[in-house]
């Protein structure tokens, strides 16, 4: 890991300041300049580089510690500045936010999604900025109401303070002690701010530092591939009536590279069909040398073949000079008709890239159902049995329809099942949304104590998430359909249309589409406004983190979903584009027979 990564995700103050820019650093400068017993406007490097702040950055941090080391919980204290980690924990004390001793990091997000009102992903830099300003304010808003500051926390404190026992001395002493608090306000009017600041700075330079080693780590090319060398000797060429070339047989030498054979016995995949055409190729052959061997090269016109649903076909010769020079009188029109054929083309186009493709598939499916299994509780039983039912139909086929299989009848099956998944899609959809209206509605009664409202939002939160998922579920099945239906020939824009209507579902649930961002907001608002006449601060602020990590994992749940169904259509993308390269492999035939092969 990157050493300043490490520093700075382990809360060091100064590695992070080091790599701010001056505009970074100007509200921490700004803030502490505020007080007229600052020592940054008559430090002699300030007086130099003023407004450059990044010349004197190690100056605002040990100016923050200063004003840190003021506070009453740090009279105490030998040092004069104490560590940074103390002053977000005495931050954290004044403001009632839970905290944990010794991680900076966490406490500092503590105190960002207590008051920070938006989520941090679903904003942009300019926005991520305005906020954390916000988040100051309020902040300093808890601490500029006086019949708020003397609680539970300060009581605390000043027990610590008298000896553990503030009962025990006379009421005129305590009172004094608890109004003496009040001087060291305008300490944390300095610290609340720059804390919370820092906070932000934070995460957002880890956040560019961790994006900038991934680009890194990604510019790695791999080795560009070797052109593929064909024999010049005559070929036999499958091709459309005007003469478009779908599929090409030529007797080659015995292959030098060391690639895989794949034992034709457990990798058939159609490729067998090109049996009866072998024994037209050696009479088209001059150099025996060629001729005489038992390998072959089968080079298929992908995109052609894609484009090619119905027509006639026909067999031609070409010359080693590369122009046809005839048509192949070898091979009979009934033979052709019963060996050459669109699917079979097709399948040989995709031979290695279909198996793999299987098993993509076959593990899609398996995902997508045991994921329904798991919350099928809070499913409704008819948006079940179409999930389930679809997914259990495209399992039956999709083996058949990579090995060629490709009937009107299955066709017509999954266009079916995709109107039957955009029902259900539609359903859940309209259970969101009035999922989304009861938690507009719901009320917030702080007389009765915050555990009641806590729960209700708990409640939504898994409602909510159910739903989600279940959305996604329903659109990843569409997918898997989508993927099966692209095996088919022809009718592109059909199937382009259905991509980008399964895409413009997956857009509507990106974490920054209107559903999700709505969601996050109605949420966020109703955690934000949690209050009690009869609950502690501390209390509060402890239930508003749990609700706010819920609802972050609820988001970022939903995230992971739909990246894993964008994988799917990248990765389909992918071999639906290499399904319309050339593809090229080598066969070894024993006794007339393809016995194995292999890719180029």
């Amino acid at each position: 890991m990157n050493n300043n990564i490490r520093n700075i995700t382990n809360g060091d103050l100064y590695t992070l300041l080091a790599l701010c820019t001056a505009e970074d650093l100007n509200p921490l400068a700004e803030t502490i300049l505020k007080r007229s017993t600052n020592s940054l406007s008559s430090n002699k490097h300030y007086k130099i580089f003023n407004p450059d702040h990044t010349k004197y950055h190690k100056v605002i941090g040990d100016e923050i510690r200063q004003f840190g080391g003021k506070s009453i919980r740090n009279l105490f204290r030998e040092s004069e500045k104490p560590p940074y980690d103390k002053i977000v924990v005495d931050v954290c004390k004044k403001l009632r936010v839970p905290f944990k001793l010794g991680n900076t990091p966490q406490n500092e997000t503590n105190l960002l999604d207590l008051f920070m009102t938006f989520k941090w992903d679903n904003l942009s830099s300019e926005e991520r900025n305005i906020l954390s300003q916000k988040a100051s304010q309020n902040a300093l808003g808890k601490i500029e109401n006086p019949s708020t500051f003397i609680n539970d926390a300060t009581d605390f404190a000043l027990s610590r303070i008298v000896g553990g026992n503030s009962h025990g001395r006379s009421s005129l002493t305590v009172r004094a002690l608890l109004l003496g608090t009040r001087a060291f306000d305008p300490v944390f009017k300095i610290t609340i701010p720059c804390v919370l600041h820092i906070a932000y700075l934070r995460r957002k330079i880890l956040e560019e530092l961790i994006t900038t080693q991934n680009v890194s780590s990604s510019l790695t090319l791999p080795p560009p591939l070797k052109p593929m060398t064909g024999s010049q000797s005559p070929a036999l060429v499958i091709a459309e009536e005007n003469n478009v070339p779908l599929i090409s047989l030529t007797r080659v030498p015995e292959p030098s590279n060391l690639t895989a054979w794949h034992d034709i016995g457990s990798f058939d995949s159609g490729i067998s069909r090109l049996n009866p055409l072998l024994q037209s190729v050696p009479a088209m052959i001059i150099a025996g040398e060629v001729a005489n061997t038992n390998y072959m090269e089968v080079i298929t016109n992908g995109d052609a073949l894609l484009k090619t649903k119905d027509g006639i076909l026909k067999a031609i010769t070409v010359g080693s000079d590369g122009k046809f020079s005839g048509i192949a009188e070898v091979v009979t029109p009934s033979t052709l008709a019963s060996i050459v054929n669109v699917t079979a083309l097709l399948n040989l186009a995709s031979i290695v890239l279909a198996q793999k493709h299987l098993a993509d598939i076959s593990k899609k499916l398996g995902e997508i159902k045991k994921a329904i299994e798991d919350i099928w509780q809070h499913l409704r039983n008819e948006r079940h049995s179409k999930i389930t039912g679809s997914i259990r139909y495209f399992e039956q086929i999709s083996a058949s329809i990579l090995e060629g299989e490709l009937s009107d009848r299955v066709l017509h099956q999954i266009e079916r099942h995709e109107a039957d998944l955009l029902q259900v899609q539609d359903h859940i959809e309209r259970d969101i949304q009035a999922k989304l209206e009861e938690l507009r509605n719901l009320k917030n009664d702080e007389w009765f104590g915050s555990s009641e409202t806590t729960l209700s939002i708990e409640k939504r939160q898994q409602e909510l998430g159910d739903l989600y998922r279940e959305a996604i579920l329903c659109i990843r099945a569409r997918s898997c359909g989508w993927q099966l239906l692209s095996i088919f020939p022809g009718e592109e824009r059909s199937k382009a249309h259905r991509r980008q209507d399964i895409q413009k579902s997956l857009e509507a649930l990106s974490p920054r589409g209107p559903l999700l961002t709505e969601t996050d907001c109605l949420f966020r608002t109703k955690i934000h406004n949690l209050s009690s006449k009869w609950n502690k601060d501390i209390t509060i602020n402890q239930r508003k983190l749990t609700l706010l990590k819920r609802n972050d994992t609820l988001i970022a749940d939903v995230a992971f979903c739909r990246s894993e169904v964008q994988k799917d259509i990248h990765a389909a993308d992918k071999m639906l584009a290499d399904m319309r390269k050339p593809v090229a492999m080598t066969v070894k035939i024993d006794n007339g027979q393809i016995v194995a092969v292999r890719a180029l």
